[in-house]
């Protein structure tokens, strides 16, 4: 990806962290850091997440989800809610294929 997507989505990097694709998660990192107290998301019953308050969410689960390892197979049925959004960015995070 070059650098001028990056500087499309707000994000300003220097050109030898473009030399490989980003992941969903390099991406969540760099709007975290950006955005820290911004509301990140919202539920329909008007609970609001920051990025802070999500991203130490997310952590606490991939954190939880790396020590099972890879061999085991979970599974999470869901609505969308910001549980399922906590839930799929950490497995995301944890090298786990969301499905």
């Amino acid at each position: 990806m070059e650098a001028c997507l990056y500087e499309e989505v707000g994000f300003c990097l220097s050109w030898y962290v473009c030399m490989s694709e980003p992941s969903i998660i390099d991406f969540w990192s760099l709007r975290v850091s950006a955005s820290d107290s911004q509301v990140a998301c919202t539920d329909g019953q008007g609970i609001s997440l920051t990025y802070t308050e999500l991203n130490d969410r997310v952590a606490a689960i991939s954190s939880k989800l790396m020590g099972r390892g890879r061999k085991q197979l979970g599974f999470v049925f869901s609505t969308n809610s910001l549980e399922w959004l906590c839930v799929y960015l950490a497995c995301l995070r944890a090298g786990h294929v969301p499905l």
